[in-house]
């Protein structure tokens, strides 16, 4: 499972929290502490086995010389991943699978937080973890702007993924903030737009073992997409050679 959470704006000076959604994302009359079914992104079933003729790329382990990209493997404790995610499968959030995705948003300061109790202590925790670890400015992008916030909670089966994209830049400001609290995976960067034209590799994938805590800022946040290739294994280089990992089912939280 994998969890971000995201500083966002409104459409317009006037808007409300609500217009973080597109009216055809709109599901029914939102408050602010509104929990929506929401598949943003195209997702992206993986059919992919050993006999499966499909070239699977090597992942590194290594982070990307990205500029704005910092990837923390394994860094959220166990004793906190394992009470975030009883804390999320007590709240029924996936409704018992039957959803995949959900977002939680909140107003922005001064107004009180309305996320669940659970989503504020697991981004009081990352920032507790990782902000001595990032530039004053990044770390301040993370989890210190005075802007509505949005938390996207996603249910990974094995063998399922997402679609390399940029998160909304007309929604969601800078400084995107990611969890991956149970399950492993590779997650695709590949420059996008102009930045294409420039040297250097176009796409890196990195391995992200479970726990592993990542922000997107600056040039990681806008100039490259993100993405989960639909496979139920990854292929890592290690010291000793490549091995084969199998996927399980992963849970994430993405914070804006």
């Amino acid at each position: 499972m994998i969890s971000q959470i995201t500083p966002a704006w409104p459409s317009s000076p006037t808007s409300s929290v609500d217009s973080l959604f597109d009216d055809d994302e709109h599901d029914g009359a939102l408050g602010t502490d509104a929990t929506v079914d929401v598949n943003e992104y195209e997702r992206r079933p993986g059919s992919e086995n050993a006999d499966d003729p499909v070239e699977v790329m090597v992942a590194s382990r290594s982070v990307p010389p990205i500029e704005g990209l910092y990837v923390f493997p394994e860094l959220l404790p166990a004793d906190v991943a394992s009470s975030a995610l009883n804390a999320i499968s007590e709240s029924d959030h996936f409704r018992g699978g039957v959803r995949d995705q959900v977002m939680l948003f909140t107003a922005a300061p001064p107004a009180p937080s309305s996320l669940p109790q659970h989503i504020t202590e697991l981004e009081s925790t990352l920032a507790d973890l990782i902000a001595p670890y990032l530039p004053p400015e990044v770390a301040q992008l993370a989890f210190d702007q005075r802007l509505a916030r949005q938390a996207i909670l996603n249910l990974y089966p094995p063998g399922e993924g997402i679609t390399p994209h940029v998160d909304l830049p007309g929604r969601y400001a800078d400084g995107i903030v990611g969890v991956s609290v149970t399950g492993g995976c590779v997650m695709t960067l590949e420059r996008v737009g102009a930045d294409m034209e420039l040297g250097g590799p176009s796409r890196y994938d990195v391995y992200l073992p479970p726990r592993t805590v990542y922000v997107l800022s600056g040039p990681a946040r806008w100039a490259w997409s993100h993405g989960i290739p639909g496979r139920t294994y990854d292929v890592v280089q290690e010291t000793a050679g490549t091995v084969t990992l199998p996927r399980s089912l992963r849970t994430t939280s993405p914070v804006s």
